[in-house]
């Protein structure tokens, strides 16, 4: 396992190389009480370090003063912070080398037994120079210190908690002086990417939940709950009957045992993100974010009356496992003072909470709970007292796709919601499926994403089907149904975060299905010609006419038939003249309500003339 940390304070790297630098004639190699280094001493190689040496004791100044600081460093880890030491024979290794991009790392060494792994760490020419800060020294010191500990516990745990804690390690070291937490810039203004993500700074600055945990966990702070994380990752062959759990595990299972859960304390770590004032040391994290414009919302709403329907994290999008957001919602000019309803739409893992800001500049909290429907709701009087709300959402899950959220403001008498009669066919025949369609809008916009319910009202019995309907990116909704008989659609909108609105009704009727068979299509002038056919579905009794016609002239009839108890008919009568003639079976009279009337389309028959 690879893991670094750049001298130049805010940059991080990773360099990667087959093994330790191999030793020449011109090396040294100088041994402290639990390190040793090598460097070069040939002044014209770009591995050497500054090798002035002011007390002639053969030993470059710079490279005591680089080792002194790695005593330093592991008296506080080991001693202070009770970690194990790293699994090595003799002393630590170190080496002066130069390697791209002017940073040093920690990497795995030959041997060790199983995931417990000896290490070493190369360390910059640069960082001896005799103008490098000590302050970088003490950072580099205790942040690759700390990784060769991590291989120790646990060679191939997560890179980003093995960066994060190196980072919250060599930070804490140093008093949180700003120089240590430069990768704040790159964690807390980009709360979406979730904890785990790595992208050369982002998990270095993930530091600061390990931090929340230290200070909020105990009720004190207590830096032993990152070595309770460390033991709960560890492999066995470092601690005899360590459970190696991964890192998200790991943080449940710490958690756990000092009494809070998972979702209780991801609530109050994105309260304290937006709060950096909540921290111990929020002088330095602010100092660190000189120049970020922090804290600031993701998305920001005015609203005079009905917010509608607002997303932060619909497909595409959503928020991560173990990420957040900032979302804004401020009183729109003219505003009226009125009761409103904040409600918040999310899945099980989402947590929310809010802060509500009044004309005087005070700032009340306020945790969101959500029923088991996933929905969270909270009173207020918007354009009053409050004028400006910033929603803190969280996504507590540790593994999984981005959760969707999404969120609005209303009045609690709003009538914002507008749904329009469903646009189809108003009749249909008996079998054959329609299509019904329409649209939901809000303040007059379609909204996306809404879910509705399409109601089918048997028009005779009153018996009732429901189907969803969602409407798509544009706020419009599509649905197929096959009404067997004479129905009513309407559409509802119950959608916790729109007003309550349906639509006038839609009737469909449904055509009897007709079906007929002529004897024959070919008849001799003054031959009967006998039909015959079938209704569906069944309606006994129903009176059926048989009529003809010249192709686009008037309808005639031809003969009356009553359908039988199977559904079927037939007639017969004499067309008057030869020629083409079209021929269909319409029932007149369904006998009840559940259907109209329906015919078939009409077929061809040709008379002749006698020969």
């Amino acid at each position: 396992m690879g893991r670094a940390l750049v001298v130049v304070v805010l940059t991080v790297g990773a360099f990667s190389i087959p093994a330790a630098p191999q030793a020449s004639a011109a090396d040294l190699t100088y041994s402290s009480e639990h390190f040793s280094i090598t460097w070069s001493n040939d002044p014209a190689s770009g591995d050497a370090p500054n090798l002035d040496d002011a007390d002639a004791d053969g030993i470059p100044d710079s490279v005591e003063r680089v080792v002194e600081a790695f005593e330093r460093a592991r008296a506080f880890e080991i001693d202070a912070l009770g970690y194990l030491a790293p699994p090595v024979d003799d002393s630590y290794p170190l080496y002066v080398a130069f390697a791209g991009g002017g940073g040093g790392y920690t990497r795995l060494a030959p041997g060790g037994n199983g995931e417990s792994r000896p290490s070493y760490t190369v360390v910059p020419p640069d960082l001896f120079r005799a103008t490098t800060p000590q302050i970088s020294i003490d950072i580099f010191a205790a942040h690759e210190y700390f990784h060769a500990i991590q291989n120790g516990y646990n060679a191939h745990a997560e890179d980003w908690v093995a960066e994060a804690t190196a980072t919250w390690v060599a930070a804490l070291y140093n008093n949180f002086d700003p120089r240590a937490l430069g990768s704040l810039r790159g964690f807390v203004p980009y709360p979406r990417l979730g904890l785990s993500a790595g992208n050369g700074i982002h998990e270095y600055g993930a530091f600061t939940f390990f931090e929340f945990l230290a200070e909020s966990l105990t009720g004190s702070f207590d830096p032993a709950v990152v070595r309770e994380l460390w033991e709960a990752m560890a492999s066995p062959d470092a601690i005899p009957s360590a459970p190696m759990l991964g890192a998200e595990a790991a943080i449940v299972q710490v958690v756990d045992s000092h009494g809070r859960s998972l979702p209780d304390a991801w609530t109050s770590f994105v309260q304290w993100e937006w709060q950096l004032t909540r921290y111990a040391h929020s002088a330095a994290y602010r100092a660190a974010l000189s120049g970020v414009a922090w804290p600031r919302v993701s998305s920001l709403t005015r609203v005079k009356k009905d917010s509608c329907r607002l997303s932060a994290g619909d497909p595409p999008g959503g928020l991560p496992p173990l990420s957040s957001d900032y979302l804004g919602l401020v009183s729109g000019p003219h505003s009226a003072v009125r009761s409103s309803l904040l409600t918040v739409v999310g899945t099980p893992s989402t947590v929310a909470s809010m802060f509500v800001r009044s004309d005087e500049g005070t700032v009340t909290e306020q945790t969101l709970k959500f029923d088991v429907d996933g929905v969270a709701r909270a009173e207020l009087s918007f354009g009053g007292d409050a004028r400006r709300i910033t929603l803190a959402v969280g996504n507590v899950a540790t593994t999984g796709p981005p959760a969707p959220l999404a969120y609005s403001l209303r009045s609690v008498d709003s009538r914002a919601t507008e749904v329009p009669p469903p646009a189809g066919v108003s009749a249909t025949t008996y079998g054959t499926a329609v299509t019904l369609s329409g649209s939901i809008s809000c303040n007059g916009a379609p909204v996306p994403f809404v879910h509705a319910t399409l109601t089918q009202t048997d028009a005779v019995s009153g018996e009732a089907v429901v189907y969803e309907v969602v409407t798509d990116p544009a706020g419009n909704w599509r649905r197929q149904v096959a009404p067997q008989s004479n129905q009513i659609y309407s559409v509802a909108v119950d959608d916790p975060l729109l007003s309550r609105a349906e639509s006038p009704p839609k009737p469909v009727a449904v055509r009897l299905r007709v079906v007929q068979q002529p004897s024959s299509d070919r008849i001799v002038l003054g031959e009967p010609i006998s039909v015959s056919g079938t209704v569906d579905p069944v309606h006994p009794s129903a009176s059926v006419v048989i009529e003809f016609r010249r192709p686009e002239r008037d309808w005639r009839s031809g003969a009356q038939a009553i359908v039988d108890e199977s559904g079927t008919f037939e007639g017969s009568f004499v067309l008057p003249a030869a020629g083409i003639w079209e021929v269909r079976s319409r029932v007149t009279d369904t006998g009840d309500a559940d259907h109209v009337p329906g015919t078939n389309p009409p077929a061809l028959v040709a008379v002749r003339r006698n020969p």
